[in-house]
């Protein structure tokens, strides 16, 4: 979305300036950067609360055929001991996560703009403000009610960060747990029968395991079936629905890695940098959203107090009669928009495509350039691996791992200034372990020692497990603590201690016994979860596994030449032995 034909740059002066009779007033710069800041800030909740809902429904739909296929391979007891501890399941989920964010603006953009913009409408409807029956509110006409905008924006800013999380209207999850409770019982049945089979007895009996027969059984025969079971698919039933509440955790845990304020790249730009404060683009989307407004009016007009909450803030509020919120990733892309540039001219090419498959391009343009970067950084072609990922960046600004690349060039040309600031722009959108390591090794060439420590610390708070880091922060600390202890005012301190404390070595822990204690703290992860699960494990219950996305193959649009690259979609993955 631009700001329109007439848009001026941001750095149009903001004084009065003459006007003819016939031209509406100008706005108020303040007025402007009210109303850009508060579509800013309600896009990000929106993203926040649209994906959420679209989680929810991975959890119900996605994740059970994702036991289904961990199961077959391992056992019950595989997620429950596993699911918040696999770094290869949560590897899958990040990269599934990953790929629906970078659509957010097309999915969540436009709904969230017009939706922002109906909620300023109402505001000025309620303070007879006319409205143009074309372009709906001039901002100029609400000028006289900057300090009454401005209070709402401070009580938007006043709301904590956006983060995903299960809507409360949405109710408990309602998994599709047939799926997986059918597998099992087939699987049971099976191992049942083998073991009738050796022993030459075939009861009709043992050939089922439903519910409601289990029910009419006596409590000798349940015993009896239990002995023929291998000890890990014992009380499997249990095993189940405690791993998949422990997988619905792990994807929550992974979703809150990633900063929904982080996404959206090009709306935050156009609501921020490319705002003009003469009121041009806020007018060019009332032009818009007020077409979009009496649509949805028109197509439902006999809709009374709340159940106008039409943009999906009171969807399942009891007693509102307001619709179920849709879920805008389950939507296919397939319609045609116009890709103008600020001048109104349409990029002749990219109009010739639905928005699904230019979506799918820009995804294969940037893989092809980091790519074509990877094979440039293996031969130590650092610079010409740079402006590959960059490349990369530039297509699609949604993924947070080509800054990730970026950072590693530098790191090898010691750029330390351009690799700190590609790790922060990474982290700002997604918190990892590889980010916050790199983010360290640029700070401590810049000589930041105190921010490369705390970097340590975060990366440890991912992966508790993992040694380089706890040794990195080792080595960090002892050359801290050497370093205070060869300054004038440590030593003058240290000598008073020893005056006050006496000479008893026993008094000053030696530096050897300070960093194996640090190490310990440091190697400790506290109790397992397996600890308070309530049921035993078993070797096969962490069998290790393999998940991963399935490689697709496409004829690229751009060349008309067939290329595969892997596409994380949640319906598509590879579960396999390691």
């Amino acid at each position: 979305m631009t700001a329109g034909a007439n848009s001026h740059t941001s750095s149009t002066p903001s004084k009065p300036y003459d006007h003819h009779p016939s031209l509406p007033p100008p706005s108020s710069p303040a007025l402007e950067a009210c109303l850009s800041r508060i579509l800013l800030i309600r896009l990000r909740h929106d993203i926040a609360r649209l994906y959420s809902g679209h989680l929810v429904r991975v959890c119900e739909d996605v994740l059970p055929i994702l036991m289904v296929d961990i199961v077959a391979l391992s056992s019950p007891g595989w997620l429950a001991a596993n699911a918040r501890q696999s770094e290869e399941l949560k590897a899958f989920l990040r990269s599934c996560i990953a790929m629906d964010l970078r659509q957010v603006g097309e999915r969540v953009g436009t709904k969230s703009l017009i939706w922002s913009y109906t909620a300023v409408r109402d505001f000025a409807v309620a303070r007879n403000i006319p409205l143009c029956p074309r372009s709906g509110i001039h901002s100029y006409s609400l000028v006289p009610h900057t300090n009454k905008l401005k209070a709402h924006l401070q009580t938007l800013e006043a709301l904590p960060p956006p983060t995903f999380y299960k809507p409360h209207t949405m109710g408990r999850l309602l998994p599709n747990f047939d799926v997986i409770e059918k597998h099992c019982e087939a699987r049971v049945r099976r191992m049942i029968f083998a073991c009738r089979k050796d022993e030459g007895v075939y009861p009709s009996a043992y050939e089922c395991t439903s519910d409601d027969e289990e029910e009419g059984e006596e409590k000798e025969e349940k015993e009896e079936r239990r002995r023929l079971l291998p000890p890990a698919w014992r009380d499997w039933k249990v095993k189940i629905k405690i791993g998949y509440d422990m997988l619905v955790t792990a994807l929550w845990e992974t979703a809150n890695e990633f900063n929904p304020a982080g996404f959206g790249a090009g709306l935050t730009d156009r609501l921020t940098t490319s705002w003009c404060d003469c009121g041009c683009s806020w007018d060019w989307l009332g032009e818009i959203a007020e077409k979009m407004f009496h649509k949805d009016i028109d197509s439902r007009p006999n809709r009374t107090g709340k159940e106008r909450e039409w943009d999906g803030r009171g969807s399942g509020v009891p007693g509102w009669n307001t619709e179920s919120e849709s879920d805008v990733w389950e939507f296919d892309l397939d319609f045609k928009q116009s890709h103008g540039d600020e001048n109104g001219r349409e990029d002749a090419e990219e109009s010739f495509y639905t928005t699904g498959e230019l979506v799918r391009l820009r995804y294969v343009q940037a893989e092809r350039a980091k790519e074509k970067g990877n094979t440039l950084f293996k031969r130590g072609c650092y610079k010409e691996a740079i402006d590959c990922y960059e490349e990369a960046q530039g297509h699609e600004p949604g993924i947070p791992y080509y800054q990730l690349n970026i950072a590693a060039a530098h790191l090898k040309l010691q750029n330390w200034i351009n690799a700190e600031e590609a790790c922060t722009r990474s982290l700002g959108q997604h918190l990892t372990g590889k980010g916050f390591w790199r983010r360290s090794k640029a700070r401590q060439g810049l000589g930041k020692r105190e921010e490369a420590i705390q970097d340590l610390r975060e990366m440890l708070k991912l992966r508790a497990d993992d040694a380089d880091a706890a040794a990195e922060l080792l080595k960090l600390k002892d050359e801290s603590r050497n370093d205070r202890r060869l300054s004038p005012s440590s030593r003058e301190n240290e000598a008073w201690q020893t005056r006050s404390c006496g000479s008893s070595s026993s008094s000053a822990p030696s530096p050897t016994t300070s960093t194996s204690r640090l190490n310990t703290s440091l190697t400790k992860t506290g109790p397992s979860i397996s600890d308070d699960l309530p049921f035993d494990l078993h070797d096969v219950d962490f069998t290790r596994i393999k998940i991963g996305s399935i490689k697709r193959t496409w004829r690229a649009l751009d060349n008309n030449q067939e290329e595969t690259f892997s596409y994380p979609v949640w319906d598509s993955h590879d579960v396999s032995l390691a």
